[in-house]
């Protein structure tokens, strides 16, 4: 069915801003559950916005709306380019929903560190959901491009951290309190490790290298055994002074034990290198529209 969705540009549209804010609302819900009642200010717009909510009182949803669309304003002019409908629909509906919700959804102020692994879990679920559906925070995200591109002395990653840990240290010095400070980081932690999980979603693969004398043999129970294919490159082995060939293929995480029964089976004077892939598209694996 979502092959279908995609096959459809109207019904495609209308998928990413379904989920962009059921995405939001997530968001939403782990701001006022979790992170608002027990000051956890991990980094962003949110969590100055919530720091600002405990010094001024001033609501935690509008502020977050207003730095936001002020800097998304900022950006038009210094990167020359608009951060697109998304990234406002994203910005309203986040500032609408943590307001709206902040008098109807209980909070869980109980115990700080549960507190902070749920937030932490469920915003990034949220994240995760908003970004691979087009989505954008476009807020701290589009400060750190805009500082990135006056400097170029640190990368859009590193001024990402700079950021959002200035924002974690203004939280811990406002509420005097440094075990707060030490939550929001957990949270911070918490959030971009689920996120980028939820992003990349659940076909983690490992990229194998197979230096072997009978690569086409194992090429083939690759095929026939996982119905994965290969590639192989041919190599020249800078100790031995020998040719040999190379067998390259990526295969699921839980295919790793059987590819590494085959190797064994057919050379158990193979070698072999594992490595992580972040994401992999093509044939038997993601299509490149998801």
């Amino acid at each position: 069915m979502e092959n279908k969705i995609k096959d459809n540009k109207v019904a495609r549209t209308i998928f990413e801003y379904v989920g962009i804010l059921f995405g939001t609302f997530l968001t939403a819900l782990a701001a006022n559950m979790f992170m608002i009642p027990n000051k956890l200010a991990p980094g962003g717009f949110s969590g100055l916005a919530t720091v600002l909510y405990y010094v001024t009182g001033l609501p935690v949803g509008t502020v977050t709306f207003v730095f936001s669309v002020a800097t998304q304003l900022i950006s038009l002019k210094v990167l020359g380019k608009s951060v697109g409908l998304k990234s406002f629909v994203c910005t309203l509906a986040y500032g609408v929903l943590v307001d709206v919700m902040a008098g109807v959804i209980p909070p869980f102020s109980d115990d700080v560190l549960l507190a902070s692994i749920f937030a932490g879990v469920l915003y990034g679920v949220g994240m995760g959901v908003l970004y691979r559906m087009g989505g954008s925070g476009g807020g701290t995200d589009l400060l750190a491009r805009m500082l990135h591109k006056a400097t170029k002395r640190l990368t859009l990653s590193t001024w990402i951290m700079c950021i959002d840990f200035c924002v974690v240290l203004f939280a811990g010095i406002a509420f005097k309190n440094i075990s707060i400070m030490l939550y929001s980081i957990i949270v911070l932690f918490l959030y971009t490790q689920v996120m980028d999980f939820v992003i990349a979603g659940n076909n983690y693969a490992k990229a194998a290298n197979i230096v072997s004398d009978k690569s086409p043999e194992i090429c083939e129970r690759i095929r026939t055994d996982l119905n994965k294919s290969a590639t192989i490159f041919h190599a020249y082995g800078a100790y031995s002074g020998q040719s040999k060939d190379v067998v390259y293929c990526i295969v699921y995480r839980n295919q790793i034990a059987k590819l590494k029964s085959i190797i064994y089976e057919i050379d158990p004077n193979a070698f072999v290198t594992l490595a992580d892939t972040q994401e992999v598209l093509g044939a038997g694996f993601k299509n490149f529209n998801e």
